[in-house]
């Protein structure tokens, strides 16, 4: 299904006729306002011969060709030389008082104008585009793209984000068992661009848009971007195994039991860029496995004489679809962080960098041993050898690090790590209760406990 979320609105459009036609009105008023403050008995709706004299009198050092156009330079057009005659001569009756008014309402009119166009330029701009499709009744595709554009709140400069999407579902569930097996992984890319530009009208340019092949995936790229960009890069791969069934007891009690496995990894690369020739990388894994085990107990089809409708209505209202809900939890899950500032000025520290993201890539000549991401996808592997494999994949730096701890100076070191560390997680069973009916008599609980081991 196609999404589309635009929240620059008809209002930009009444602005920009408020603009068009406060403008005409300031020149006609500028023109013609001696003329509306003269003396009644000056006022009327022909002109006066002395009007059409003056105007004469005030083009009479224009050049005409024999056809009667005007040739050759001349300091104003006929129609300024006339608006010229009517303000001389309005100046006769006007007194100075009345003029300095006048110049104060159109002062004040500009001021309005000036006012508008500012907010005209401080609306904020954004914009998500999201497509699914089906390519099989097992294989989907969904595509996304966001662009936001608002003020950065530094000085004049304004805040542009370009974000894409790509993830295909798999659903499996349906070959082993219909209705029973679940069997779905959902692998995923997210690409994203933060950037600050001098002012909206450049932020908000196509050509200010970052595409997803511009991402810092060498040293080369990462010294393209200018400073203060920062990129970010998340893989991903989400994955549920289990089975499940509906059971009917006495035609209107339900009976759903659920038995889940649960597999998530992701891996996150932040590459923000820095003064001259500096970057700061950071990188992050994140895996997770949970069993879950959940059950529920309710009411389900008609109550005479009800139709359907209200029947679903009473249900949804009282909670009759769910008299018992049980679930528990048990897992662990593992968070790595590494973050480092690299000079990529230096021949070994730009290698270094290239040999990271090469291990970062799933395929290239096609996945290795030394691919983390591969690592991280694996089912098979366990959270220790995850993050074991990320750890293997930051040694370079950790080496070129330790190399330069001589430099008591941070910004001399060209290897400079901010921060490592771990946070390995252990969920106790984590259980969730509900019972009972709405306004009559329901009762939830919920209990949780879980074990960090920060490292």
């Amino acid at each position: 299904m196609f999404r589309f979320r635009f929240t620059l609105n008809v209002f930009s459009l009444v602005i920009a006729n408020v603009v068009a036609v406060s403008a005409w009105a300031q020149s006609s008023v500028e023109i013609g306002v001696d003329q509306l403050m003269s003396t009644p008995d000056e006022m009327t709706f022909t002109p006066t011969p002395d009007v059409g004299n003056a105007a004469i009198e005030a083009s009479e050092d224009l050049l005409l060709d024999e056809n009667g156009k005007t040739v050759g330079p001349a300091e104003l057009t006929g129609f300024e030389k006339k608006a010229k005659a009517l303000q001389d001569r309005g100046d006769k009756y006007i007194s100075s008082d009345d003029k300095n008014l006048i110049r104060k309402a159109i002062e004040r009119q500009r001021q309005i104008l000036a006012s508008l166009s500012s907010a005209f330029h401080q609306l904020s701009l954004n914009f998500s585009l999201r497509q699914n499709f089906n390519l099989t009744s097992k294989l989907g595709l969904s595509i996304g793209y966001d662009y936001d554009t608002s003020p950065g709140y530094i000085g004049k400069y304004w805040y542009r984000q370009d974000a894409y999407y790509f993830s295909t579902p798999i659903h499996l569930g349906d070959m082993i068992r219909k209705n029973v097996a679940i069997l779905d992984v959902t692998p995923g890319v997210l690409i994203e661009f933060y950037r600050f530009h001098p002012d909206d009208l450049t932020a908000k340019k196509l050509s200010s848009t970052m595409l997803p092949d511009q991402f810092p995936l060498n040293a080369q790229k990462a010294l393209a971007l200018k400073p203060g960009d920062l990129a970010h890069a998340q893989i991903y791969v989400n994955g549920v195994f289990g089975a499940q069934a509906i059971w009917q007891a006495f035609k209107k009690f339900g009976i759903h039991p659920q038995l889940d496995y649960l597999r998530n990894s992701q891996i996150d690369a932040f590459v923000f860029r820095a003064d001259d020739s500096k970057v700061r990388i950071r990188l992050t894994a994140h895996n997770q496995r949970s069993i879950l085990a959940s059950g529920q107990i309710g009411i389900n089809g008609n109550f005479a004489p009800f139709s359907h409708l209200i029947t679903n209505a009473i249900v949804h209202a009282t909670h009759l679809d769910q008299l018992w809900v049980g679930q528990t939890i048990y897992g662990n899950q593992s968070v790595y962080v590494g973050d480092y500032t690299l000079d990529l000025a230096t021949p070994e520290v730009a290698e270094a960098y290239d040999n990271l993201f090469r291990k970062l890539r799933l395929l290239q000549d096609g996945p290795g041993d030394d691919s983390v991401l591969f690592t991280l996808l694996d089912p098979r592997k366990t959270i220790e050898e995850t993050g074991a494999a990320l750890k293997h994949t930051l040694s370079e730096l950790d080496r070129l690090y330790l190399g330069n701890l001589a430099q008591k100076r941070h910004e001399a070191r060209s290897v400079d790590r901010n921060f490592a560390g771990s946070d390995d997680v252990k969920d106790r069973p984590q259980t969730l209760r509900k019972t009972g009916i709405t306004f009559v008599a329901r009762d939830e609980s919920t209990s949780l406990r879980r074990d960090n081991k920060l490292v």
